[in-house]
């Protein structure tokens, strides 16, 4: 009657007995049972909480479907249900927490595990068949007559709720030409899956899109033709089907008890005795399983193991297709490739790679992946924080939507939704010592590191105002984000080493870049001149402790230092008194609005600090250049007088020597 992950239902239907047999694989679930099967029950459907029982319509005697639940604490677990005369039970399905059967007036009857009738749905076509999982029900039904011996199937995915609030969601059966569905289950995370008698098994994936994807073909490991593959279960994780080998007949012996074998997943790729067909065939594996552990780490299951098992495996196989397209001078398909690799830390070891074989161009476009791949990223985290962080935006009362919309969010402070952390921990230490094994196996030449990589320089980003948010903030991320991985540096150096012999820097290309460095400066001090805009939050912080600074100074301070030290100040503050100075000025701000007090943005005292701010920098900045012009000119009348003197003592001992020499020749 029915073989599943659980364990055995068989039945006995003989002249001298009529009865049924449970077996568990786990004796620890519930010990064997034997039933008297009295009212002729031909459907069976086992969990791990309970076992369901359906009898067809006979003559007078009406459809039944009867329950045993393991987990009922009370005297009474049996319950019993007859269905209306005209109505005859055609398929059934049990899960933890709730059964299910299915009727010939394309009727779905929803009950709890304790025999409540919760909920009653119809489907569009005839039922074929159904199967459950969690609070999952999957139903097989008729959507039309096929064309040319081909079925026409469709699969009714429910989200059981027993409230009535049950959801549905409706996909297209795939099926071989000329075959039948055989089997309708579940893998082990979750996921419904189908095989037919073509021996095509197919998994619904919602991580891809929710596309059936063929994982596996069984008629390619059968011998003979009579032969089949009974399936029982699916891992995706483990990239396996557990099947029995069932041999001249559809359905496995019961005595003796066959083994249960292991088939790996195989998906249907071109020249797959290729290596370029093997390693494109076994990337699509690794990808589907990252994807499935990666939804079960969101859903909170510890898997951090697996994880980095998977992602270890899937970046050595993304390396060998790098290394065979590069081999091969397929450098557009090899840039393809870089896109498919899931973290930075692999494209910097091809990257590295490239360089090493002299392919520039090749590396520049990698460098261009992995900055978008680093902005991708740094993009999610900000989305993440953004989420996350308990902190109330500011609304100016210029904008009365959003200041009513965040009036509406301080409303529900209560409920606040967070995403799911994920718990897996990338060790890049690993991941630099499998790229370099991956590059052994590839029969790759492992020279020695290159000085490209010894020579990146960390540069400084450029200082900015913290507080402002600019539009050329995606430019500055970009650059801060490059500079930090080095990869600008890296090309810079590479094509330094390449042409050091053909191209010489000249003095002039270097007063050039002297006044282009100077200019660039110029423009960032212009930049963040133009960016101080400091916010409401500060400036009340600045107006508070204004006299304390300037009491706290050991000198007199001009205002542009009384900033500075203010600046220095707020943000060392926690972010709860930074929330309150920001609340604070928004209930002032609002309360101005509501009066009808506009603020002047021209008169106001933010522009007038930093109009004084300006004009003590400037003022500093002249007094320097007095002080330097002044110094300059002193140093040139000492040094003329010094020529003076030296030329007055020259000239001196020059008429000396010259009189002692007439004199000495004079008669």
């Amino acid at each position: 009657m029915l073989w599943n992950s659980v364990g055995v239902v068989r039945c006995y239907n003989t002249d001298e007995e009529n009865s049924i047999d449970v077996e568990f694989h786990d004796s620890n679930i519930h010990h064997p049972l034997h039933l008297n099967n009295v009212k002729n029950h031909t459907m069976a459907a086992l969990s791990n909480e309970g076992l369901l029982l359906a009898s067809p319509k006979v003559d007078d005697n009406s459809s039944k479907l009867e329950c045993m639940h393991f987990g009922s604490w009370d005297s009474n677990k049996d319950w019993t249900l007859e269905m209306p005369k005209n109505e005859e039970i055609e398929a059934i399905a049990v899960s933890d927490d709730w059964a299910a059967c299915v009727t010939d007036k394309r009727l779905v009857h929803l009950f709890t595990i304790s025999g409540i009738q919760c909920e009653v749905f119809s489907i569009p076509g005839a039922v074929v068949c159904c199967s459950a999982r969690n609070k999952q029900l999957s139903i097989v039904y008729h959507k039309g007559s096929g064309v040319e011996d081909n079925q026409c199937f469709n699969l009714l995915l429910v989200d059981v709720e027993l409230g009535g609030n049950s959801r549905i969601k409706d996909y297209a059966v795939p099926l071989t030409s000329k075959a039948f569905l055989s089997w309708l289950g579940y893998t082990d995370e979750g996921h419904p899956c189908i095989v037919d008698t073509a021996g095509i098994i197919s998994l619904l994936s919602p991580n891809c899109g929710s596309k059936w994807i063929p994982v596996a073909n069984t008629a390619q490991n059968l011998k003979g033709r009579s032969d089949t593959y009974f399936v029982i279960g699916l891992s995706e994780i483990k990239q396996e089907i557990r099947c029995i080998l069932c041999k001249g007949s559809k359905y496995p012996a019961l005595l003796p008890r066959p083994t249960i074998s292991v088939i790996p997943f195989s998906l249907p790729f071109c020249e797959i005795d290729t290596d370029r067909g093997k390693l494109e065939e076994e990337n699509a594996r690794c990808s589907l399983m990252h994807k499935s552990i990666q939804s079960l780490l969101k859903e909170g299951f510890d898997l951090d193991t697996e994880y980095r098992a998977v992602e270890k495996q899937w970046m050595d196989v993304l390396l060998k297709m790098f290394a065979l397209a590069t081999r091969m001078d397929r450098d557009c398909r090899a840039l393809d490739i870089a896109r498919l690799m899931p973290n930075t830390v692999i494209i910097q070891g091809a990257i590295r790679y490239a360089t090493q074989r002299h392919k520039i161009t090749l590396a520049e476009r990698l460098s261009e992946v992995m900055n978008e791949k680093l902005l991708e990223s740094s993009r999610i985290e900000d989305d993440e924080v953004e989420l996350s962080s308990p902190e109330k935006s500011f609304v100016s009362p210029e904008l009365p939507h959003l200041k009513h919309r965040s009036r509406n969010y301080n409303e529900e402070d209560d409920v606040i939704l967070k995403p799911k952390p994920l718990s897996h921990v990338r060790n890049e230490s690993s991941k630099s010592e499998g790229f370099e094994e991956t590059m052994e196996a590839g029969n790759i030449k492992s020279n020695e590191t290159s000085d490209l990589m010894k020579d990146t320089v960390s540069k400084s980003s450029p200082v900015s105002n913290p507080f402002k948010r600019s539009s050329k903030g995606k430019e500055l991320r970009k650059e801060e984000l490059s500079r930090q991985n080095g990869i600008d540096d890296i090309f810079h150096n590479s094509m330094k080493t390449l042409a050091a012999k053909a191209n010489s820097h000249t003095p002039k290309d270097e007063k050039q870049s002297k006044k282009s460095r100077f200019s660039d400066h110029k423009k960032e001090k212009t930049q963040n001149q133009e960016s101080i805009k400091p916010k409401v939050g500060f400036q009340l912080f600045l107006d508070e402790n204004r006299e304390k600074i300037r009491t706290s100074a050991e000198s007199e301070l001009s205002e542009a230092e009384i900033v500075r030290t203010a600046m220095k100040l707020y943000k060392e503050l926690p972010p709860s008194d930074k929330q309150k100075y920001a609340s604070t000025a928004n209930k002032e701000s609002t309360n101005k609005a509501m009066n009808g007090e506009v603020p002047d943005i021209n008169n106001s005292a933010v522009l007038k600090d930093k109009t004084e701010v300006l004009k003590d920098s400037e003022k500093a900045v002249s007094k320097k250049r007095k002080e330097n012009s002044d110094d300059t000119e002193n140093n040139k009348t000492e040094k003329v007088k010094k020529v003076k003197s030296n030329e007055e003592k020259l000239s001196q001992t020059t008429v000396n020597k010259l009189t002692q020499f007439a004199f000495t020749r004079t008669p």
